[in-house]
This record gives C-alpha cells, structure tokens and sequence, in this order.
C-alpha cells in the first residue's frame, strides 16, 4: 500500500477518534448533569421525608402521652371506687345512731338453779283481749311479759300501765310491727326502738329496754348480716333482748282452738327446765285466752312456777354473736350461734374422754333442736306473708 493512502486511513481514523471522544465527552457532561439534577432533587424529597416523619414520630409519641394519662386517670377512678366494678359487693351501712337510749339494769335476783321455771311471753299488744290476759293471770297468781307495740286507740292505751300496775314485765317489741320498716336500715331497727320507748315512758313512766324482735331473731324476713349488725349494737349497748323455746303455734294465719294451743304448750315446755312460751294478745287472739287457765294449771302440774324474762340468767335467743370474744354485757352469752366448719370435717372426730356429754353447737334453722323449731312452722315467723294483724 502506497505510503499516501496510509496517511489518509490515519487521518481519517484520528479524525473519527476524535469525533467520538468529542460525543462520548458530550454525554458525560450531560449524564453528570442530569444525575446532579436527580440528586438534588431526591435530596429534597428524602429531607421532606425525614421532616414528616419526625413529625409523625412526635404526634404518636404525644398521643401515646395522652394515652396514658388517661389510663392513668381510669385506673385511679377504678381503684378508689372499687364497688362499682363488683354490684355483688355487700353496701356498708354507716353504724346506726343510738344516742338517747335508755339502758334499764337487770335485776339482782336472776335464777342461778336448776328449778323448774316456766315464762309466758305475750307479743303485739295491748289490744281488747290484753284486760282479759291480765286478769286471768292475777287469778291465778302468775306473772308474765308483754312484748309491747303501739296501739293508737287512745281507749286501750291505759291498758300499758295496767300491765306494769299488775306486776308483769313490760318491754318493747317495735312501734310498727311493719317488718319492710322496722327492718329497711339497722338505722330504721333502732328508730323504732326509740321511737317505742319513748311512748312507753309516756304512758307508764318507765323506760324498758328489753326487746323481741319482730319475727324473732330467726326470722326470714330480712338478712342474717342484718340480725347481726343489730344485735352487735344491741350487745355493745348491754341491751337484752329475747326470743322463745316453745311456741303456741297462735301465730299462725289459721286460727287455732283452744285444745291445740294447749297441747303445743305443754308438749313443748315438759321437755325444758326454762321453757319461754310464745303466745299472742292481739285482737283476735281469743282461743289463746282461753287456753290460758288450762296451760297454767298444766305447767303447774308438772312443777313449774312462773317468773318475768328479765329475772333469766340466759336469755332464750335464736341467734348469738359474740362481743369481743367476751361475755356480752347483761347476762348475754358470746356464744355465736352458726357451728365452725373444719377442713378436715371429713375425718372422724374422736370421742371426748370426759363423763360429760359434749354440748351440741347451736343448731340452725331447720334442726330438730326445740328452741329453734319452735320459731319455725308454728312460730311467729310461720304467717309473716299473710297475718292481716301484724
């Protein structure tokens, strides 16, 4: 090849070699650009970004605050008012107010022995048949107690006093007999304890104490968490109260004759040292009265004599709750009625060496125990729903 046409190749080469590092520099220049470009903007972006998300940050961590504060707030509510989350939770009630009661002291002469005593109690007088009461036991020698509730007949008030004039116990059985009242609050038991004795004073001027609850201590018409709570201010307040061992059944909604009321009577208190005897002066109660002579003369026959509940060394009560695990005040045993129940109740207990028989845990309802059956079926609490005269 000819030494000129070489130099054309060459030439030519160099010039397209040129041409090329010329374009390929061009599109560097612009490729560099254009990325500067991109970064730029994608370093906006990414700064807009990281701005949002810092705020988003900061708004999650102030609503998570908020959050806790709030559950914070609820769970201080519902610590402190713990009630509301349990309805089944027992109300407290506040202690009743019992200022201004009158205490009246037990007599000296309580019976210590063993002898046969027997003590008629009538309840929810005075009424047209009190006189009548009163003046079969003033024939035949015998004192009693009268369990006592208002009687607005201003004709048969008198016969308040006459009970007293005559000899007998007189003491306090509620001012309403209207068990949704008397037994609505603790604090409502004790109003009409109060309310009660202060209208005694004013027909007798004697201030009474002792009291029978309406229905008894046994009775279903209100909690057992109710009896206790009244009985505890009771027992604090060394105030006595009294239920019944035998019951005459005239409490009955049916009316009793004369011959079944005697034999509920007798059958009954034979089988007690200290029968207390639950019978009834209300208006109606007319078979009662004249059961009487024959209960008297039958009690007399088997060797009992007669005597006023407040000369008993231990009441005759359905229910017991102790007092500081000490002998409540006035004669009241501490002795809770409801036996303890063990955890090894399962296994055989064994026999006691002493020649003395163990005393019995004080039944409950249901038991074949006289002094609570007797409040049972043919007590006072036997006709609570349909007694028209309670």
């Amino acid at each position: 090849m000819k030494r000129a046409d070489l130099l054309k190749r060459w030439t030519a080469a160099a010039a397209a070699c040129s041409l090329c590092l010329l374009f390929f520099s061009s599109c560097g220049e612009r490729v560099s650009h254009t990325a500067g470009a991109e970064g730029s903007v994608g370093s906006g972006v990414a700064s807009q970004a990281s701005s949002s998300l810092s705020s988003s940050v900061n708004s999650i961590k102030q609503e998570d605050s908020s959050h806790a504060s709030s559950s914070r707030r609820t769970s201080s509510r519902t610590v402190s008012n713990p009630r509301r989350e349990s309805s089944q939770e027992p109300v407290q009630e506040p202690p009743p107010k019992v200022d201004g009661l009158r205490v009246q002291a037990p007599p000296a002469d309580v019976h210590k022995d063993k002898k046969k005593v027997a003590y008629l109690t009538f309840d929810d007088g005075p009424s047209k048949q009190t006189p009548k009461v009163l003046k079969i036991l003033k024939e035949k020698n015998v004192t009693a107690t009268f369990f006592v509730v208002h009687n607005g007949n201003k004709d048969e008030q008198p016969y308040y006093r006459m009970i007293v004039e005559q000899g007998h116990q007189l003491a306090l059985h509620s001012y309403t007999h209207d068990y949704k009242k008397v037994y609505r609050t603790d604090q409502s038991f004790f109003d009409e304890f109060k309310r009660m004795q202060t209208f005694l004073h004013e027909q007798t001027g004697q201030w009474v104490s002792d009291v029978r609850f309406p229905g008894g201590t046994s009775n279903t018409v209100t909690s057992k968490q109710r009896i206790k709570n009244i009985i505890g201010t009771l027992n604090q307040h060394g105030i006595r109260y009294y239920d019944w061992n035998v019951s005459s059944g005239d409490a009955s909604c049916k009316k009793l004759s004369k011959k079944k009321i005697v034999d509920n009577v007798l059958k009954g208190a034979v089988k007690l040292n200290e029968p207390v005897i639950l019978m009834h002066d209300s208006a109606n109660k007319d078979t009662t009265v004249q059961a009487l002579p024959e209960i008297i003369d039958g009690l007399r026959k088997a060797g009992y004599r007669f005597d006023s509940v407040e000369h008993m060394k231990t009441p005759s009560q359905h229910r017991k709750y102790p007092l500081d695990n000490q002998n409540a005040p006035g004669g009241m045993s501490s002795e809770s009625s409801e036996p303890a129940t063990s955890s090894k109740s399962s296994r055989p207990q064994k026999p006691q060496s002493s020649s003395k028989p163990a005393k019995p845990s004080k039944p409950s309802q249901g038991s074949s125990d006289p002094e609570i059956k007797s409040s049972l079926g043919a007590g006072e609490d036997s006709a609570i729903s349909s007694r028209k005269e309670r």
